[in-house]
C-alpha cells in the first residue's frame, strides 16, 4: 500500500509538472506540493543519484550552485539540480520527482541541491548528502534567520554525521560548524586590499569562541570574513587545503593552491564575493574527484547567471545589473562596496524596497540601518538615482550616511527613473535591485539600452545640451512616490 502511494503521488506530481509547462506556468513548487499532500515520506521513497552535493550558506548558494552544475555539465555529467532556486522540502520534492522514472528510479549521475539553512532539518534525514558546502554564515534578515548563533545551533542539529562538509576558512563562524564530522576548507590568501580594522556596520564574531577574549585580526576582507587568531589561548582560523593565492581581481586572474602546487584559473567575475564563490565551486569539485586542469577549463566557459549579475554595451555605454537582496543587509552591503570600488566614476539607479510581491516586508527598514550606505556617499558615484515606495526612509538614511544629495535623484515612476539617469560612455551604469525587483530591473535596462542606442545614432548638438542644462531643476530631496 505504501508503495501505491508513493506511485500515484509521483504520477500525480509528473502531471502536475506537465500541466503548468503546458500552460506556459513555472509553478516549480507546486509538483512537490502535491506530491507530499498525497505522499508525507515522499522523498525518504523517491530515488536519487548515487552521489548528493547540496550547498547551503547565507549569501553565495545560488551562484556556488549554477557554477557546480554547469561545470558538471559541460563535463558530460547527468545533473539533477534545482537549479531555479526551488531550496526548501517541496522544491526539493518537486525536482526529484521530475528526475525519476514512472517507477520512481533516479535517472541522473549526480544530485547538485540548493539547500536553505531552516530547511536542513526536514531535508538531510531523508536526503543525507555526501559532500555539503557552506559558503558562509552572516546575520540574515530580522524575520527569517536573525543572528548567526540561531543558524549554527540549527545546521549543527541538522548535519548528518556522515556528510563531508567543505568550509570557508576564512569564515570563523561556518568553518567551525559540525567538528565531528569529516572537512576540508577553502580560503583566499591575502591581498591588498584587505584592513585589520572592520569598516563595515555588521561584525558577527568579535571575540574567542573559546575563552571570549578579543580576536586579533590578520587581516579582514569585509565584515568578519578575513584571517584571525586569539592572543590568549591560541585559537585561530582553521588552515586551508584549497587557497586562492595569489587573486587579482581586475586582471580576473587566480592560482589555486593545493598540497604544494599550483593551478592557474580565470576568475568568473571581478567581485571578491565571486571570488569565494569560486573558490567553494572549485573544493567541490574537487572532492567529487575532478582534476584541477579539468576544473580551470569548464569554469573558463560559465558565467554569472543573470538575474544575479548581467552586462551589457549600448550605445558605447555599459549598463550593468546586479541584485543586491535589499532585505539582506550584508549582501546589500557587499554589492554597495563593490560598486564603489569599481573603476572611475560611475551612476547608479536603485529599487530599495521594492516589494512587489512580498508587501508584507516594506514596513520593515531594520536592514537600512544595518547596511553601509556610507559606501554610496563615495564621491566616485556621480549619480543616485532611486526608486522606492519607502523613499522617505531611504533618503533618510542617505543623509545619515554623509551623502551628497545633490547628486541623488528620486523617480516619481518606475519609467523615470531610467530617463533620469545619466548615459555617458565614460561612466558605466549599474542597475541594483532586490530579489522582488528583477522586472524593474529587466524594465529598466531595455529603457536605459533604447536610450542610450538613439543618443549614439542621434547625437545631441552641445548648444542643446548646455539649454538643457540650463533648464534642468534642482534635486529633489524628499518626495512621496
Amino acid at each position: 500500500m505504501a508503495r501505491l502511494r508513493f506511485l500515484v503521488a509521483l504520477w500525480a506530481a509528473k502531471a502536475t509538472r506537465l500541466g503548468l509547462r503546458l500552460l506556459r506556468r513555472r509553478g516549480t513548487q507546486v509538483p512537490g506540493r502535491v506530491a507530499l499532500k498525497l505522499c508525507p515520506g515522499f522523498l525518504a521513497q523517491v530515488g536519487r543519484p548515487d552521489r548528493v552535493l547540496a550547498v547551503t550558506g547565507t549569501n553565495g548558494k545560488t551562484t556556488v550552485c549554477n557554477l557546480i552544475i554547469d561545470a558538471l555539465q559541460l563535463d558530460s555529467r547527468r545533473v539533477l539540480a534545482n537549479d531555479y532556486g526551488s531550496n526548501t522540502l517541496v522544491g526539493l520534492c518537486a525536482c526529484l520527482a521530475a528526475g525519476a522514472s514512472w517507477t520512481g528510479r533516479s535517472r541522473h549521475d549526480i544530485a547538485v541541491f540548493e539547500v536553505d539553512e531552516r530547511s536542513s532539518r526536514l531535508i538531510y534525514p531523508h536526503l543525507p548528502p555526501d559532500l555539503l558546502v557552506v559558503t558562509n554564515l552572516f546575520r540574515d534578515t530580522i524575520m527569517r534567520n536573525a543572528h548567526t548563533e540561531f543558524m549554527v545551533d540549527f545546521l549543527n542539529s541538522a548535519i548528518p554525521a556522515q556528510t563531508e562538509l567543505i568550509l570557508n576558512a576564512d569564515d570563523l563562524i561556518s568553518s567551525a560548524l559540525a567538528p565531528a564530522n569529516r572537512r576540508c576548507h577553502f580560503a583566499l590568501g591575502r591581498l591588498d586590499s584587505d584592513v585589520t580594522e572592520s569598516e563595515n556596520l555588521i561584525v558577527d564574531i568579535t571575540c574567542c569562541p573559546k575563552c571570549q577574549t578579543e580576536l586579533v585580526f590578520d587581516y579582514r576582507r569585509y565584515h568578519h570574513i578575513g584571517h584571525a587568531h586569539c592572543p590568549a589561548c591560541g585559537f585561530a582560523s582553521p588552515q586551508a587545503e584549497y587557497l586562492g593565492q595569489p587573486v587579482d581581481l581586475t586582471g580576473r586572474t587566480m592560482a589555486v593552491l593545493e598540497a604544494g602546487q599550483s593551478w592557474p584559473y580565470r576568475l568568473v567575475s571581478d567581485s571578491l564575493v565571486n571570488a569565494y564563490n569560486q573558490m567553494a565551486a572549485i573544493a567541490a569539485l574537487r572532492r567529487l574527484g575532478l582534476t584541477h586542469d579539468r576544473i580551470a577549463q569548464l569554469l573558463a566557459q560559465v558565467s554569472i547567471v543573470a538575474t544575479r549579475f548581467g552586462q551589457v554595451e549600448a550605445g558605447g555605454v555599459t549598463i550593468m545589473t546586479q541584485l543586491m537582496k535589499d532585505e539582506n543587509a550584508l549582501a546589500c552591503s557587499r554589492v554597495f562596496d563593490h560598486v564603489r570600488r569599481y573603476p572611475g566614476r560611475k551612476v547608479v539607479v536603485a529599487a530599495t524596497n521594492y516589494f512587489a510581491y512580498s508587501k508584507d516586508w516594506s514596513e520593515n527598514t531594520y536592514w537600512m540601518w544595518c547596511a553601509d550606505f556610507e559606501f554610496l556617499a563615495d564621491p566616485s558615484i556621480s549619480q543616485l538615482v532611486l526608486w522606492s515606495p519607502r523613499i522617505e526612509d531611504v533618503l533618510l538614511r542617505l543623509l545619515w550616511a554623509g551623502c551628497d544629495m545633490s547628486k541623488v535623484e528620486v523617480a516619481r515612476t518606475e519609467a523615470e527613473a531610467a530617463e533620469l539617469a545619466t548615459l555617458d560612455p565614460e561612466q558605466p551604469l549599474f542597475i541594483l535591485y532586490s530579489m522582488d525587483g528583477l522586472p524593474f530591473a529587466e524594465r529598466t535596462r531595455r529603457r536605459l539600452v533604447a536610450r542610450a542606442q538613439a543618443q549614439a545614432q542621434a547625437p545631441v548638438p552641445a548648444e542643446a545640451l548646455d539649454r538643457a542644462e540650463a533648464a534642468t531643476p534642482a534635486p529633489v530631496e524628499a518626495v512621496r512616490p
